[in-house]
């Protein structure tokens, strides 16, 4: 959704340029205008919420839960997941419920690429968490069908962040009401 958003922007605004960086999680200084994440990770910021989704769970096809209208968490005790890295913000929200519902996910592949992830899952390789809304129809539904969870609180909050107290350029500000617009205005689950 970010991509969309951007290219939406881009498309409106073609004299702007872009830097994006998907990797907020070295120990480099942040040096853009404004970030989205659902952890604001430690900076000084102030933020808009863009977008807030409840976490599913997808499964092969073939997959003895693929039937079901939905899940609880104790429905996945034991299965084998494919996740993203523990810095991924769904990862950490859906290993926390797990943890708390008593089971650690056993992980079966750790992958850092989304697409690879929804690809491995299609294999029928494991099974692993879903964003409702921005992977909504990246998945191949004929080999992966994709439930809602039972649990309370298993969504994550999407932000747009800007450092507190500097002054945003022109073109950043635009781009922050420009993604708040773009966002409110996406079609619910």
């Amino acid at each position: 959704l970010i991509s969309e958003c951007t290219a939406a922007f881009l498309r409106r605004y073609p004299h702007v340029t872009v830097s994006l960086c998907h990797d907020l999680y070295s120990n480099q200084p942040f040096p853009y205008d404004l970030y989205i994440s659902s952890a604001p990770g430690g900076i000084a910021c102030q933020s808009r919420v863009l977008l807030t989704e409840d976490i599913l769970l997808a499964v092969p096809r073939e997959h003895r839960l693929a039937l079901r209208q939905n899940v609880s968490l104790q429905d996945l005790s034991g299965e084998s997941f494919v996740l993203l890295p523990q810095n991924n913000s769904a990862h950490r929200i859906a290993v926390e419920h797990c943890r708390r519902s008593g089971f650690e996910p056993i992980t079966v592949i750790r992958c850092d690429d989304p697409c690879q992830v929804r690809y491995y899952v299609s294999q029928g390789l494991g099974v692993t968490f879903s964003p409702a809304i921005s992977w909504k129809n990246l998945w191949d539904t004929n080999r992966v069908a994709l439930l809602p969870i039972n649990a309370a609180g298993l969504s994550r909050t999407s932000l747009i962040c800007w450092r507190s107290g500097e002054h945003l350029s022109p073109a950043a500000s635009v781009f922050r009401d420009f993604a708040a617009a773009y966002f409110a205005a996406l079609p619910a689950e």
